[in-house]
């Protein structure tokens, strides 16, 4: 998990003001505190100050070192020459421009947010904080220990516990260590503490509610250890997030300013041969509800550089003028929707180990018939609003078309039922009971029928 440039500024600024207030204490001079001033006033950064060619080139030789031979004292003087405060303010507003406005993408990025910048923090610890108590440097690095599991062949992530660590050290001799070996020791910190939460098991963590002292505890008991070549100086801190499946899921950043949307216009012709070829499937009915909803899903959640060319839109944008004498009407309005329910239901089932059935609901409407004489008439009308529920038990096993089948032989039943029941002036009730018995007979290994309501129910004459 990277540190956002919000955090790393915050991280830089509580430099600063250990540093302002050491100088403070410690009473030094008026032109002293000049020179903190200007310090302090050089993070805050300008975000429209990028970093230049000559900038990223001194990035790439500094990369080109061979840091398992290169001890931290012959870095951290090619990085911040302290025996030159002209190269050492050079190099600084340097890094300053790298590390605001060097893209997370680029290949040298996990140097300079590591290696770099650990010696960054090590480097301004020395120039700037003469006082004791302050001139230790901080190493923070933050984790993430998170739980996947199989939703219908989807790797999903289901739970995670984040942690940040910041303690302060002290490199016995930096030019014996090198800056393989510091980085580490450094980085092992954290990846002991990611190690011992997932040999504890990460239910028992995930749900303890001193999971904040527990961390801490055993941080402490790694840092104890340090006492080969670098020193923790007794000072630590940790936080600790623990997210659920919907707090960890992914949130897509949809850039609507590129150009304004006119939502009167039809639909083109590319707009649904785009919706069409991402989502019609040839023989879909055969493939198993497992293989079928997983394509479905990560279709929809496939990156788009524009919101309006996503599937998301064109679903809601198509489908919304879509003739329903459309070949693929059907299908979009239907069946689509369905695989969307019951990947979410299996995903929830994952997370919170309860059952969470698909909803069906329906209207129906039976006229009632009657006889003068020999003639049939339409004495009126019932209508009837139902939902049922139902869960895929085998969703390797059961087909689009056993679904399909499902809930058509659901209705039709509870539709012959009636019918054939008009003259007995069957109560609501009764329906009810009957509805549940309908859908319990024609439950199976591969689907449930989970329960049924009556919503309304009423006869117009």
């Amino acid at each position: 998990m990277k540190i956002n440039r919000s955090i790393k500024v915050g991280i830089v600024l509580l430099v600063v003001v250990l540093s302002v207030s050491c100088s403070t204490k410690i009473n030094k001079e008026e032109s002293h505190n000049s020179v903190t001033n200007q310090r302090n006033n050089r993070y805050y950064w300008n975000d429209e100050e990028k970093y230049t060619k000559e900038d990223y080139n001194f990035l790439k030789e500094l990369a080109q070192h061979d840091l398992e031979k290169i001890t931290v004292y012959d870095f951290n003087k090619i990085v911040l020459n302290q025996d030159n405060e002209e190269e050492y303010h050079k190099n600084e507003k340097i890094i300053q421009r790298l590390y605001q406005s060097l893209e997370e993408t680029d290949e040298l990025y996990p140097f300079l947010e590591s290696t770099l910048y650990t010696s960054w923090v090590e480097s301004e610890k020395s120039h700037y904080n003469k006082c004791e108590e302050n001139k230790y440097p901080f190493f923070v690095k933050s984790q993430d220990v998170s739980l996947y599991e199989d939703v219908y062949g989807n790797s999903e992530l289901t739970q995670q516990i984040s942690f940040s660590i910041d303690f302060n050290y002290q490199i016995k001799d930096q030019k014996m260590c090198t800056v393989a070996k510091r980085d580490a020791i450094l980085d092992g910190v954290s990846l002991s503490l990611k190690s011992y939460i997932e040999e504890q098991g990460f239910e028992k963590l995930y749900h303890d509610p001193q999971l904040t002292k527990v961390l801490l505890e055993q941080l402490n008991k790694i840092l104890g250890t340090l006492n080969d070549e670098i020193q923790w100086m007794n000072v630590s801190d940790l936080h600790c997030w623990v997210y659920s499946s919907e707090d960890v899921m992914e949130e897509v950043e949809v850039n609507n300013t590129e150009r304004e949307f006119d939502y009167t216009k039809k639909y083109s012709k590319e707009q649904y041969n785009k919706l069409v070829d991402a989502l019609v499937i040839e023989n879909y009915k055969e493939m198993s509800i497992e293989d079928f909803d997983r394509i479905i899903y990560n279709t929809f959640n496939e990156d788009s550089e524009n919101y309006y060319d996503s599937i998301s839109f064109l679903y809601d944008f198509v489908l919304n003028q879509l003739e329903e004498t459309d070949p693929h009407y059907d299908y979009l309005l239907n069946i689509i929707p369905f695989a969307l329910k019951e990947y979410n239901a299996k995903r929830d089932e994952v997370l919170s180990k309860k059952d969470h059935p698909i909803e069906f609901y329906n209207n129906l409407s039976i006229q009632i018939k009657g006889k003068v004489y020999e003639d049939e008439i339409i004495k009126g009308e019932l209508y009837l609003y139902y939902t049922f529920t139902y869960r895929i038990l085998d969703a390797k096993q059961c087909t689009v078309a056993d679904k399909i089948n499902f809930i058509e032989n659901v209705n039709k039943e509870l539709k012959e039922y009636i019918q054939n029941n008009l003259s007995n002036n069957i109560s609501e009730e009764a329906l009810q009971k009957e509805f549940k018995s309908i859908g319990n007979s024609l439950s199976n290994d591969k689907i449930q029928f989970v329960d049924a309501k009556i919503e309304s129910f009423e006869a117009a004459y």
